[in-house]
């Protein structure tokens, strides 16, 4: 906590979205659950397409969410690598603050160690199709500590529900990293593409793939089947196995994140 709080001061955004979560909170959580479908669930009166989020590279709440909706979750990545068996974790919390505006706050962490601050904002801009299409934009901001270096992403998102069986949702857009000196300055774009099958009314199985490339270091590429299932009408698991290819480093990944609406 103190790595923290000495960091803070140094990322206005993180300090900002902090003061609006603190004071939205204790807000009508009832009226959010009351009013929309929980996620990977199938909608019965929704204004918007069923898009699960993807499990590793994940929205901020879906597209579409309404206002006070609120979850808490924790995503665990861990290398399949005899040279590298440290867990990565990140701890997070989303709000929707109006209607198709959602914010997050996350610490990116390694086994105890905060590695980074991170917030998110998502804003949807509307549907089409007859509802079954949906967009919007994703900004991230991401501050690390160890590096004192800052990373900004600006993506947009779009999600078709195919059938009441398949899903797909693409994003596509670029990540900046800012560093002293300013020779570190680089550019990477970035694509997630997911495809969902809805398998039943508890399970929904999916295929996510995450691609990076900066032209200049080489390209990233992470491939993740999982599977989402419903625990409880607010608890829900998606766990995965999956292979991680990063220059010469090629390795297998296990992941899962655990999901609470509060």
């Amino acid at each position: 906590m103190a790595a923290v709080l000495r960091y803070l001061p140094t990322t206005t955004g993180f300090a900002w979205l902090l003061l609006c979560v603190t004071c939205a909170l204790p807000a009508r959580r009832a009226r959010a659950q009351s009013e929309a479908p929980p996620p990977d669930e199938p909608p019965s009166q929704a204004v918007v397409p069923h898009v699960p989020e993807p499990m590793v590279f994940d929205l901020v709440r879906g597209l579409g969410a309404r206002q006070w909706e609120v979850e808490a979750n924790t995503l665990f990545m861990l290398p399949l690598d005899p040279n590298d068996w440290e867990m990565s974790w990140a701890p997070e919390i989303e709000l929707a603050l109006a209607d198709g505006f959602a914010i997050e706050l996350e610490l990116p962490m390694r086994d105890d160690q905060v590695e980074a601050l991170k917030t998110a904002a998502q804003l949807t801009f509307g549907t089409a199709a007859d509802g079954r299409f949906i967009h919007g934009t994703q900004a991230i901001v991401e501050h690390e500590l160890a590096h004192d270096a800052t990373q900004t992403s600006l993506l947009y998102l779009a999600g078709v529900e195919l059938d009441p069986t398949w899903s797909l949702l693409v994003m596509a857009g670029f990540r900046t990293t800012f560093a002293e000196p300013i020779e570190q300055f680089r550019m990477e774009t970035l694509v997630n593409m997911s495809l969902f099958a809805r398998v039943a009314s508890w399970m929904v199985l999916g295929l996510e793939a995450n691609y990076a490339d900066d032209f200049e270091r080489g390209r990233e590429l992470l491939v993740m089947p999982q599977a989402h299932l419903k625990i409880g009408d607010h608890l829900r698991w998606q766990l995965g196995v999956g292979f991680c290819a990063a220059g010469e480093d090629r390795h297998a990944v296990a992941s899962s994140r655990v999901i609470v609406e509060l």
